[in-house]
């Protein structure tokens, strides 16, 4: 038995698992999330506080700017239970302990802080393969890129289209990440996250 499943894991490694077209559509949109606010590496041992507050906090800023309050001269805040509940569709466990980061504050009123930020760079994640799948967790490799963010291509068609698409704003390869998720009723949940050497 032990050498079938070695077996079997062997051929996913080199042929990989095809997956339902929704589950890549979900995963893409997934890790380009994590992505497009560069998100910190992280092993199997899971994220830790900081990068769950980091990654949270900065994804609601760039998606949901009216949950904020402005809290001083370019400074805007937001309360914990959002950034909690935004971290429980995104990793497997919750912030154990809120604090400061390097681009975040957490105030003595319970809320997260950050500066005011701008981007010129639009960067997104792709499915490049399910390496394999077994129970509820999946092994992924996932390519990832930038571009100027006004390309005016999709994001999710292939490299090779997109030069018909934007003539003048091509993405370029930006790093390749090997991570592992779990399936759960409401989408997945990242356990690892890691760039490939």
């Amino acid at each position: 038995m032990k050498k079938i499943f070695c077996y079997t894991v062997l051929l996913f490694a080199l042929f990989g698992c095809k997956g339902s077209e929704e589950d890549i559509n979900s995963l893409n949109l997934f890790f380009t999330d994590l992505s497009k606010v560069y998100t910190s590496e992280f092993n199997k041992h899971g994220a830790d506080d900081i990068t769950k507050i980091n990654f949270a906090v900065k994804k609601m800023y760039l998606d949901n700017p009216e949950k904020f309050q402005e809290a001083g001269k370019r400074i805007y805040s937001i309360d914990s239970a959002s950034i909690n509940n935004l971290v429980s569709l995104y990793f497997t466990t919750p912030i154990k302990k809120p604090q400061n980061t390097v681009d975040v504050d957490f105030t003595k009123e319970g809320r997260y802080e950050i500066m005011k930020f701008e981007s010129n760079e639009l960067v997104f994640s792709q499915i490049e393969k399910i390496v394999a799948e077994r129970n509820d967790s999946l092994l992924l490799e996932v390519n990832v890129y930038s571009c100027d963010k006004n390309f005016k291509g999709d994001i999710y068609s292939s490299p090779e289209l997109w030069q018909t698409q934007d003539s003048e704003i091509i993405p370029s390869f930006y790093k390749k990440m090997r991570a592992v998720v779990v399936r759960r009723n409401n989408g997945f949940r990242v356990v690892s996250y890691s760039a490939t050497k």
